[in-house]
Formats: C-alpha cells, sequence, structure tokens
C-alpha cells in the first residue's frame, strides 16, 4: 500500500471517528438541528468515497475546499465542541463525547466486528449519498445518528445486528 492510500484509509478513520463524536455529543442535545444532521450525512458521504484506490483531496490544493476530508474532520470537530462545548475544558472529562478512535479499535479489535463496522459505515455512506438533494426525515437523521453512536459503542457483532436490520431496510 503506497504512502498515499495509508494516508485515505488514516483520514477516513479519523473522519468516522469524529462523525462518531457528534452523534454521541447529540444524544439528548436540545442544541441538535439540521445542521448536526448535515454534518453528519455530508462527512459520512465523503467518507464513503474514500477507497484505497481514491482518496477525495487528491489533486485539490485548498484544505478549506468542501471536497476535502479534512475539511470534514474540522466540520465535525467543530460540530461536537458547539453541541458540547464545555468538554473539551472538563475536569473530569467521562468520555461520553468523545471521538472514536477507529484506527485503534481496527488494530485491537476483533477482525469480525471491525468487519461489521466498516460494513455499517459503508452503508451509512450509501444511505447518505442516496439522500443527497432532497430533504431528510427525522427518522432518517435518526438513523444516521443512531446508527454512527452504536458504531462507536457495541462491542459484539450481536449488538450491532439491530443497525444492520434497520440499514438494509433503508
Amino acid at each position: 500500500m503506497t504512502e498515499r492510500k495509508r494516508d485515505a484509509a488514516a483520514l477516513k478513520d479519523e473522519l468516522c471517528g469524529a462523525l462518531i463524536g457528534v452523534a454521541r455529543a447529540s444524544e439528548s442535545n436540545p442544541l441538535v438541528d439540521d445542521g448536526t444532521y448535515q454534518v453528519l450525512a455530508d462527512g459520512l458521504r465523503v467518507a464513503c468515497r474514500v477507497t484505497e484506490d481514491r482518496h477525495p483531496d487528491s489533486g485539490i490544493e485548498d484544505k478549506n475546499s468542501k471536497n476535502s476530508i479534512e475539511y470534514w474532520i474540522r466540520k465535525a470537530r467543530d460540530e461536537r465542541h458547539r453541541l458540547v462545548p464545555k468538554c473539551a475544558a472538563c475536569a473530569n472529562p467521562c468520555g461520553r463525547t468523545e471521538e472514536y478512535d477507529l484506527a485503534s479499535a481496527r488494530k485491537n479489535g476483533p477482525a469480525e466486528l471491525m468487519k461489521i463496522k466498516s460494513e455499517v459505515l459503508e452503508k451509512l455512506g450509501g444511505l447518505a449519498e442516496k439522500w443527497t438533494g432532497q430533504p431528510r426525515t427525522e427518522e432518517q437523521n435518526g438513523l444516521l445518528a443512531w446508527a454512527l453512536f452504536e458504531v462507536g459503542y457495541e462491542e459484539t457483532p450481536e449488538g450491532l445486528a439491530e443497525v444492520q436490520e434497520a440499514l438494509d431496510q433503508n
């Protein structure tokens, strides 16, 4: 694997982890709005486009471009901070709204579980792509947030079965 391909995979994991952080921060949060779900959907769409052969930043000089995966990592982090602004300065951090370290989970987690998590993330990216250009329903927005939350939470393949079933129905 080339250095560029490794970078693409690492950036994709970082973006997905940041989006999981947003989903965690959105749980029962009155500050959640359409912009929160737009960040989740657009971030998933960009992450889904990253493959070993295709890096979304290829040929892009401006890292502030909306096509840049680094742009969406920043957007996700900014949205999480908007939702839970005091978490960054918390004297007793609980970790509830932290980003998910997908790269570490891939290295240390059970292969079967990580395969399922990857499949769920790809399905989410596909749904976000499918829903582009049309208003999403509350149910669709909720599905994006809930499924992302569960990817960062569940530690068994069985725990993700309900998520997979819900995604397959969409």
